[in-house]
């Protein structure tokens, strides 16, 4: 079995992102817009779109990586 290509990884990445954000920002008090303050599913393509070719563009450029939670590698313990 080969490993995924790790911008494979983009998608996973950029929903926990989003779910993050969405929680300190209500934490923090920031008001987010309406539209994108939603579950990921919610999240209007063209916001998901942007946000995975995002994630892909850094682990690309070796800016991030996929961590052993998203890849798998590990049981997720994090909340």
């Amino acid at each position: 079995m080969t490993d995924p290509d790790p911008a494979d990884y983009a998608e996973q990445i950029a929903r926990r992102s989003h779910a993050l954000y969405n929680r300190f920002a209500e934490m923090s008090g920031w008001s987010t817009q309406e539209s994108t303050r939603v579950d990921w599913d919610d999240l209007p393509e063209a916001n998901r779109a942007t946000m995975v070719a995002t994630f892909r563009g850094l682990i690309e450029a070796g800016v991030i990586e996929a961590g052993p939670a998203v890849t798998g590698r590990i049981e997720e313990s994090a909340p």
